[in-house]
């Protein structure tokens, strides 16, 4: 098997024969994470095998979604859920809690930047495949938030063979009406298959 140099240490080291993809069983989520739902946290070994998944509908590649962002531990701590995963396009909603928030009481922008990072993600894994990863993102900060949740919804804006350009506006969410209060754009990178 030859590796090229700028894979990460885990691409080098797991290797699953093809179609080895089968459906997760069900498991809760601990609880010590605060999350609610019941997902299945997926290892390194199992997310590989979605690569090659043929998704056959909509509630597919929502689950699907769901439990890749279940598998990401400080997704977990942040309470990130994923509402939404269509054909390129993703919403993703975080609750807004004390400990996320900054010395002014505002939602600290690591955590408007960490929404729109994974928003872009999706929306470009729902039309790469799960095997991605973000390549680059800017995002412009319009006001401060405040509110009850952190919505972030993203769209393909072009896609190629590779990579997919795709665009992300994130809202502070309350029950009177969403603000918008970011913007952003990224590049997500479809990652090479190791050749054999």
């Amino acid at each position: 098997m030859r590796f090229l140099p700028w894979q990460p240490w885990w691409r080098q080291q797991i290797s699953l024969p093809p179609n080895s993809w089968t459906p997760l069983p069900e498991t809760s989520v601990p609880e010590s994470t605060g999350a609610t739902s019941s997902l299945s946290i997926l290892t390194v070994e199992e997310f590989r095998g979605y690569q090659g998944a043929k998704l056959r509908s909509m509630s597919d590649i929502l689950g699907t979604g769901q439990r890749i962002l279940a598998s990401q531990p400080f997704s977990v701590f942040l309470g990130a859920e994923l509402l939404q995963l269509a054909d390129g396009n993703a919403e993703l909603r975080i609750p807004i809690r004390d400990e996320l928030r900054q010395q002014h009481g505002f939602v600290h922008g690591g955590v408007i930047s960490y929404a729109a990072d994974n928003a872009l993600t999706f929306a470009g894994g729902s039309v790469l495949g799960a095997d991605v990863v973000t390549s680059e993102f800017k995002i412009n900060y319009l006001r401060p938030v405040q509110g009850d949740s952190l919505v972030a919804r993203a769209a393909v804006v072009h896609r190629g063979r590779t990579q997919a350009v795709c665009r992300c506006d994130i809202f502070a969410s309350d029950q009177d009406a969403d603000r918008l209060c970011a913007t952003a754009q990224g590049t997500i990178a479809k990652l090479a298959k190791p050749s054999e």
